[in-house]
């Protein structure tokens, strides 16, 4: 079970929920990755499950770990969200000048490590006479090998493999509709070392985090990548 609360600036309370987490996971094994709440109290999150095989979608290979969680008029709304492919990263943003939310993360062709390309997602809602149907909507956006280069920090002319390891750190919407994503590069690694300790040998691990790259990608509106700085 999540339980939710947003307050404005004066500690008032604007709006609080409940909501059970599906049955493939508990809370202990949910990460969570991105928040963000408007000035009328709506809220969206999103977490990321690590269930170590993921969900295969409807025997296509669509594979994603991550969740959204949308609070929107006093009703909960709870998705996981999918693409040909699988999600590697993903957060959530409140559109500017409105109080809607979209998501913006990066993809991967499926069993591959390195990123493909960008996603963009926004709440859909279609009513008839007997029902409201809720779901995101999303885009997958591939990019180019001159794309990948700049991601990846390289810049010579031969052709680079596809960037890995970036993390969304922010999402900053614009006034035509776009937004600015801002992410880094950063991996971990572990090394073993063996020392003696009155002629006995001991064994220890090393864990190393390492920080590379921080990009900027200026995306348009309907989410195409216009500007890529790494």
């Amino acid at each position: 079970m999540v339980r939710g609360y947003s307050i404005d600036q004066h500690g008032r309370p604007l709006d609080s929920f409940e909501i059970a987490l599906p049955e493939d996971f508990g809370v202990d094994e949910v990460v969570w990755r991105s928040a963000e709440v408007n000035a009328f109290g709506d809220m969206g999150m999103v977490y990321e499950d690590l269930n170590a095989n993921g969900t295969l979608f409807s025997g296509k290979k669509e594979v994603s770990h991550f969740h959204v969680i949308y609070r929107l008029n006093r009703r909960s709304y709870q998705e996981r969200i999918s693409i040909l492919g699988m999600v590697r990263e993903l957060a959530i943003v409140q559109k500017p000048l409105c109080r809607e939310f979209e998501v913006y993360g990066f993809w991967s062709e499926w069993k591959q490590t390195g990123i493909s390309g960008h996603v963009k997602g926004t709440f859909s809602q279609s009513s008839t006479k007997d029902s409201t149907a809720s779901h995101w909507e999303t885009e997958a956006f591939t990019w180019d090998d001159w794309q990948y280069r700049q991601m990846s920090g390289l810049l010579a002319t031969k052709k680079s493999g596809k960037p890995e390891s970036f993390f969304i750190r922010d999402v900053v919407g614009l006034s035509h509709g776009g937004c600015v994503v801002l992410a880094e590069q950063f991996f971990e690694t572990r090394q073993m070392e063996t020392y003696y300790v009155n002629g006995v040998p001991q064994t220890s691990s090393k864990l190393f985090y390492h920080y590379g790259d921080i990009a900027a990608m200026f995306l348009g509106a309907t989410g195409q990548l216009d500007t890529l700085i790494s």
